[in-house]
């Protein structure tokens, strides 16, 4: 069971808009992330370092040329064995198979820019600088962020992140985000599932046993000394969790659904309620700590609101780039690409 809605879940399924113009966020971590083939215990060489200089049966390793350091003419952009690979081979290569779609994306670049520039919409570079500081605190770690960065180059991320921007600012326009919307809590919680049912009546049943069995967890959760998170990994039917003593982290508004997102945020540091129905079934919620938005740095909160403009705008702009794009006056012609590449 999962209860939160990640940022790049939401922008996966439900932001076909946004991965058009700037690809999903969630490219980045599963890309760099890639573990190596091979022996995963073993120590893999540092980036660059040569290889050994010997094989494994003993024999010297044949020498390997360094690659040379210009081309050998104009527009020859590799090698192989001798034999070149123009630049006009791979813009061939590039728009035969991708030509269609990346004239699609450019397209509705287009059409979001010139868009937002009439609802006065503006990008500084401040803005994206902001916006990208905000993108490197996504990343699951620092090192596969500056790995990524190195591989595309940071002119393509900052490029990338444009039409993100853009996005934000057109959600702001279409919603209000209130400095307290970026709070957040930290919770732990345990959860009794229903048992399956195929019918009315048993579903019934099986919710009343659920609830019955939460308010037995609840009473024994608020005996004097009793441990939270060694009760939750004994009860808790959430897996995800329960390993963990029902730790669910710190989480923003829009990220739980509703009936647990409001009991939690309603609830004091050390408060223990419940038990809380939801689709899932019964929880018992302890809160254990708060973070309050002013305290957080401008990156961090600049990701904290474009998480939630994101979430709670999402339809929303979704709707007003379809308007855009079906008012658009767009003429293609897609002979001219293959002509191009001659």
């Amino acid at each position: 069971m999962k209860l939160e809605k990640t940022i790049y879940s939401i922008t996966i399924a439900g932001m076909a808009a946004l991965t058009a113009f700037a690809g999903p966020p969630s490219a980045l971590a599963a890309d760099a992330a890639t573990p190596p083939s091979g022996n995963p215990t073993a120590t893999q060489p540092a980036p660059g370092t040569a290889p050994p200089a010997s094989t494994p049966g003993g024999a010297a390793a044949p020498a390997t040329p360094a690659p040379p350091a210009n081309p050998p003419a104009p527009g020859v952009v590799a090698v192989v064995n001798g034999q070149n690979i123009t630049r006009d081979q791979l813009v061939d290569f590039l728009l035969k198979r991708y030509g269609s779609s990346a004239l699609d994306q450019l397209v509705d670049q287009q059409v979001l820019e010139q868009a937002a520039a009439k609802q006065g919409v503006t990008v500084t570079p401040q803005d994206l600088d902001l916006e990208y500081q905000a993108y490197r605190l996504s990343a699951p770690t620092p090192q596969i962020f500056d790995d990524y960065e190195k591989r595309v180059g940071k002119a393509t991320i900052m490029e990338n992140l444009r039409p993100r921007v853009i996005y934000e600012k057109i959600g702001e326009k279409l919603v209000t985000i209130n400095p307290s919307d970026l709070d957040e809590v930290r919770a732990s919680h345990i959860l009794i599932k229903p048992e399956p049912a195929t019918d009315e009546a048993g579903r019934a049943k099986a919710d009343a046993a659920a609830k019955a069995k939460a308010e037995e967890v609840l009473a024994e959760v608020k005996k004097p000394g009793a441990d939270f998170a060694a009760l939750a990994k004994k009860y808790s039917q959430d897996p995800g969790s329960a390993a963990r003593g029902g730790d669910l982290d710190f989480f923003g508004k829009g990220q739980m659904v509703p009936p647990f997102e409001a009991a939690a945020f309603a609830a004091k540091v050390g408060d223990i309620v419940g038990p809380i129905k939801s689709d899932f079934g019964y929880h018992i919620i302890k809160v254990t700590d708060r973070r309050d938005a002013s305290k957080l740095s401008p990156a961090e909160l600049q990701s904290k609101r474009s998480q939630l403009i994101l979430r709670t705008a999402n339809e929303p702009i979704r709707q007003w780039i379809d308007r855009q794009k079906k008012d658009a006056q767009v003429a293609k012609f897609p002979q001219e690409m293959t002509a191009s590449a001659k």
